[in-house]
């Protein structure tokens, strides 16, 4: 009995989380909405793509009014010519759509959806966010 408990609790080895990020960061980009006040005191709302392999930005674009649609929109413009990432993570907010993760689906991307009140899950993305001068202002 005492040899079949120990070759069940065997596992074969498998790679760190680390290594795992290592090996797959080409493949996975993040993507995020923030806002920007302007001088005139409007509200933009700006959505960057940031690839994780040489953490650059991808692909950014700024509108009033952030819908489902123009969303969506972005995402084909950021990959043009089938250039897309195998994994895009993303945060819950609702300016995706309900159907955001079917549609990235057929087109080949796997969307993983952070967690609930979990900014440091998609770290890449708010480091790049974190990093822009709060006081720059857009006219």
């Amino acid at each position: 009995m005492r040899r079949y408990r120990t070759e069940a609790l065997r596992r074969p080895p498998s790679q760190t989380w680390s290594t795992f990020l290592k090996n797959h960061a080409p493949h996975i980009w993040a993507v995020d909405l923030f806002t920007v006040q302007t001088l005139t005191l409007q509200t933009l709302y700006v959505i960057v793509f940031i690839g994780h392999g040489r953490r650059r930005i991808m692909y950014f674009n700024v509108t009033k009014h952030p819908t489902a649609e123009w969303v969506w929109r972005q995402l084909l413009e950021a990959t043009p010519w089938g250039m897309q990432p195998r994994y895009l993570i993303r945060d819950r907010d609702r300016c995706y759509g309900t159907d955001f993760i079917a549609k990235a689906a057929r087109i080949g991307i796997r969307t993983v959806l952070s967690p609930v009140h979990a900014p440091n899950a998609n770290a890449v993305a708010e480091r790049v966010i974190g990093t822009l001068p709060a006081s720059a202002s857009i006219t």
